[in-house]
């Protein structure tokens, strides 16, 4: 077999025919989705660093945020964040109950009724500042 047959044979396998010449095979990055989400999560965490990075903390539940003025200068204003409290309560509640009773020697008879039951409630008290 010779050079151009061994050539074309592998052009046929690989979807191109004909022996190969010199043409300038374009490159493109075969994981260019990769490449996007890596540009994106590093966008969100300079967002984020610059965005908490004007915040500072002065307390329990307090935190200073500087905001712009229209003088180009920075203005510090103290917010205040409201208090939760989170607990639990017991209630009491009728759940129903569902059983059977003899009639008679061959049917039972279907009954319904309740019970009173007692349950945990969450609550949830939210203080504004």
């Amino acid at each position: 077999m010779s050079l151009w047959q061994r050539d074309f044979w592998a052009g046929e396998r690989s979807g191109r025919y004909g022996p190969k010449v010199a043409f300038v095979r374009q490159r493109t990055h075969p994981h260019t989705q990769e490449a996007t989400v890596r540009k994106l999560a590093l966008a969100l965490t300079i967002a984020a660093a610059t965005t908490l990075g004007a915040c500072q903390k002065t307390g329990e539940g307090e935190f200073q945020v500087k905001t712009p003025d229209v003088d180009v200068s920075t203005d510090t204003t103290t917010i205040k964040t409201p208090s939760v409290d989170v607990g639990t309560k017991t209630d009491t509640i009728n759940t129903p109950v569902v059983g059977t009773t003899k009639d008679t020697l061959i049917i039972d008879r279907p009954t319904a009724g309740t019970k009173q039951t007692e349950v945990k409630v969450p609550t949830v008290d939210v203080k504004r500042p």
